[in-house]
């Protein structure tokens, strides 16, 4: 959704309730300056401001590395250091405050397109500790034994669905690489477009909580014609590890598209190769809005008539 598209969204919409900003979350909340888009997550996540402090958490040292090596896909060799003080700072009192959550490399790169997007690290911290105690918790807080299973489990899916293109996957061996947070923190490591991370943050502050498996899942077969003209094993590994550093806002919009189609567990092959991507997403508000206000003016008509011959 462009900038435009959402101040028509917020005009045609009333009142802005939880269930209409999450109804409209898989097309975005405007572009990445939108300044309303901390209020947004607050009001969905139901969170507010947690003071910061100047701590160190027991992940401290492989923060650092981490945070270290972050923004390069987006900004090259741009200086970044304000941003990743910022990050590691956030990442710090995270874990400081929940010792019982398991760092793993790449949550990182998910919090860093929240520090770009919004501007108060208090916020950025409590929207970061609500995501990860919800929709990241099982990445979080699982044995690697289970999220393991997580990949095995997506490649089952796409079988199930393209059988030609899931039997490839096995025969060369990917299921590791589809671990739910390995790929997709990968994913979003390797986007070269602010955009592009924020419309996925967009996405994932309100999805359910089966959408990161049915993103994967999304992601993978959006991907079949180029899987099918690999000539090599490995070429396929190298396939999925590239293609994000190319795509564009539409490219992940689609598989936003698929990943809300597999809430529906019959979807088929060719009704996920027919998800094209949404435009804008006020139209379906405009028309909502139309139906509400011809229903009014039916019933001011009605009651007009019903006045007029009582009297």
């Amino acid at each position: 959704m462009s900038e435009s598209d959402f101040q028509h969204f917020k005009k045609t919409t009333h009142p802005l309730t939880i269930n209409s900003l999450i109804a409209r979350s898989p097309y975005g909340f405007g572009d990445s300056n939108n300044l309303e888009r901390s209020n947004i997550y607050a009001k969905i996540l139901q969170v507010k401001p947690i003071l910061l402090k100047s701590v160190k958490s027991k992940y401290h040292s492989q923060l650092a590395i981490d945070v270290h090596r972050t923004y390069g896909n987006i900004f090259k060799s741009l200086p970044m250091e304000e941003k990743k003080s910022r990050l590691l700072l956030v990442l710090d009192n995270l874990f400081y405050l929940h010792p019982e959550l398991k760092y793993y490399q790449g949550f990182h790169d998910v919090v860093s397109i929240l520090i770009l997007a919004i501007p108060s690290d208090e916020m950025v911290l409590a929207i970061t500790e609500k995501l990860a105690l919800t929709r990241f918790k099982e990445m979080l807080t699982s044995d690697i034994v289970i999220v393991m299973e997580q990949g095995l489990n997506a490649l089952q899916r796409v079988k199930e669905i393209d059988q030609q293109l899931g039997d490839i996957l096995e025969e060369v061996g990917c299921d590791a690489m589809f671990t739910l947070p390995w790929y997709l923190t990968w994913f979003i490591h390797s986007i070269s477009s602010v955009e592009v991370g924020v419309r996925l943050i967009d996405f994932f502050v309100c999805s359910e909580n089966e959408d990161f498996g049915n993103f994967i899942i999304s992601a993978i077969i959006s991907q079949r014609d180029n899987v099918f003209n690999c000539t090599e094993d490995s070429s396929v590994h190298t396939l999925f590890t590239d293609a994000p550093k190319s795509f564009t806002v539409d490219d992940v919009q689609t598989i936003i598209n698929m990943t809300i189609l597999l809430r529906n567990k019959d979807t088929t092959l060719s009704q996920l190769l027919n998800a094209r991507t949404h435009k804008s997403s006020a139209i379906t508000f405009v028309e909502e809005n139309k139906a509400t206000l011809i229903l009014a003016a039916i019933v001011v008509v009605m009651w007009s008539f019903t006045y007029l011959f009582s009297q």
